[in-house]
This record gives structure tokens, sequence and C-alpha cells, in this order.
């Protein structure tokens, strides 16, 4: 159990010491909860902070449900299984493509204004999430990653399924989570404190923006 998505990125970071001032390395945070995370991963190793979007498209009859992702390297992952179980018909998966296309133009503006997002080819990359579910965001970040042309990627997260991070081990090339429980439950569960994440507070993340910590560098 973590007190909050902080306190998980502090505990989370101790795992990466690795990484610490690796020349090259670049720590990406999934939003929301996932810059909050990244944000601590970063600053204790000392290492430039960035977002990546990947968009979750979700079931019809159940928003929190996601059989794929879209991102914003225009990537777009489909777990067949997924879709079944979403009952999602073709026509309503066009509908949520699009729909997810146009937040992510909307984020990108937000987060980064009319800076670009780094140079990704042959970087070593930390992606960090604050939890990982079915894995449908996570798994579309990889696929747009490795067409950029990363050289390493790291997945980390406070707390996932164990046979999702049995299966994500052997797609990259470091994975880290604090825990990983057999019988998963809802990421919210596993905080004490989860209230959702604001586009102003990642803004402010991105920024610099932290009372009590030195911030990272921006990955310009």
């Amino acid at each position: 159990m973590f007190k909050n998505r902080t306190e998980a990125g502090v505990r989370l970071a101790a795992r990466l010491r690795a990484y610490q001032g690796r020349a090259g390395a670049l720590v990406l945070g999934l939003p929301r909860g996932g810059v909050v995370v990244a944000r601590e991963v970063a600053t204790a190793l000392g290492l430039p902070l960035d977002v990546f979007l990947s968009r979750k498209l979700r079931a019809p009859g159940d928003r929190e449900f996601g059989y794929g992702a879209v991102t914003e390297l225009g990537n777009v992952r489909i777990e067949p299984a997924l879709v079944e179980e979403a009952g999602a018909s073709g026509i309503e998966q066009e509908r949520e493509l699009a729909f997810q296309r146009s937040e992510i133009e909307l984020q990108k503006r937000r987060y980064r204004g009319a800076r670009p997002l780094p140079p990704m080819k042959g970087r070593a990359i930390l992606l960090v999430d604050d939890g990982i579910a079915t894995g449908a965001t996570l798994l579309a970040a990889l696929d747009g990653l490795r067409t950029a042309g990363v050289k390493e990627i790291a997945v980390a997260t406070p707390v996932g399924p164990l046979q999702t991070l049995i299966h994500l081990a052997g797609l990259v090339d470091a994975c880290e989570a604090l825990e990983t429980p057999q019988r998963f439950r809802a990421v919210g569960s596993y905080y004490e404190e989860f209230d959702p994440v604001s586009n102003a507070e990642i803004v402010g993340l991105l920024s610099g923006e932290h009372p009590h910590r030195r911030p990272p560098a921006i990955a310009w």
C-alpha cells in the first residue's frame, strides 16, 4: 500500500539507481497519474523528465476498461481478445479512436505548448506509470517508442498484476514494480490517496514546480 503517488515515486526511484545520472537517459511519465510518479523518479535520479501521450481506447459500456490504445506518435494497438470482451463494434472503435486522437492533440498543446517531443533515437527510456491494469496504454507506448528508434526501454510502476508484468518483462530491457499482486484490484485500491490529477498539475510538474524538491531537467 502506498500513501500517494509521490511516495510511490520516491520508493520506485530507489529501485532504479542503475540509471542515476546516465547520459542520454530520459524519464517519460504516462498521464495523468504516471507523471506524478515519474517526477519523483526523474528528480531522484537526476534525469530529464517529459510526458508521453498514450490514450486508452475505452469499452462502450465501461469507460475504465481498455481494449487498446493510441499514442501521440500515431501508432494504434488493439488487443482482439479485449475487443471481444469490451463488445466494441467496428463503428464504435472508429469513433473512439477519432476521439482519443483529438484528445492527444489537446494534451500536446496543454503540456508542451509549441515544444515538440524530445528526440528519442538512441536513448534509454524509463517509462513510468502509477499502476498497470490491462497494460493497453503501456503496450501502445512501447510500440511507439520502438518506432521512434529508442535504444533501451525500462518500464517502472509501483503496482501491476503479476502475469501482466511477467509478460512485459519479456518485451523490454528492464521491468521494475514494487507490488505484484496475483489477484489484482483497481490501481487506486493500492493507494491511500488517489485523487485525480489535473492538467494544471501536470504542467506544473513538467515545469519543475515543487515546494520541497530540486526540479529535474526538462528534456528540450
